[in-house]
């Protein structure tokens, strides 16, 4: 989330948005809550720039993945 946070500081959204999908990937695949903690302050952060594809794409993904993390 780091990375993605720092693209999006440095104006690369589309760096943004490819750094948040890999690290929500991560995030998933090691379990970490904290991670994905981070990843949804990201998100939100970023929700005013869903107009760039990268962005929408991370937003629609983490949705997605928490959706699926409330479910039983």
């Amino acid at each position: 989330a780091g990375v993605a946070d720092a693209r999006a500081e440095l104006g690369d959204l589309e760096g943004a948005g490819q750094y948040g999908r890999e690290a929500l990937a991560m995030a998933v695949e090691t379990e970490s809550s904290v991670a994905l903690q981070q990843l949804a302050a990201l998100g939100a952060r970023l929700n005013r720039s869903r107009d760039v594809r990268g962005i929408r794409e991370f937003l629609e993904q983490l949705k997605t993945v928490r959706r699926a993390e409330w479910s039983p």
